[in-house]
């Protein structure tokens, strides 16, 4: 069980919190048969390095084939 005080501090610190939103190219390309993070669209690939950065951990694309 989380106590009250521990939320309450969470509540205080994200009430500091400023978001820095960024926004990226997309891409209209289907990603249906790709199999490798290299079949990806350029911009899909910056996507995910991206993310990469700014969490400070490396992405691994996992692809499924679901039909």
């Amino acid at each position: 069980m989380i106590s009250s005080l521990l939320i309450a501090a969470s509540v205080e610190v994200l009430d500091e919190v400023e978001v820095d939103y960024i926004t990226l190219p997309g891409w209209m390309t289907s990603i249906e048969h790709c199999k490798t993070f290299h079949e990806l669209p350029a911009n899909a690939q910056a996507y995910i390095r991206k993310i990469e950065e700014i969490t400070q951990i490396p992405g691994e694309v996992a692809i499924a084939d679901y039909t």
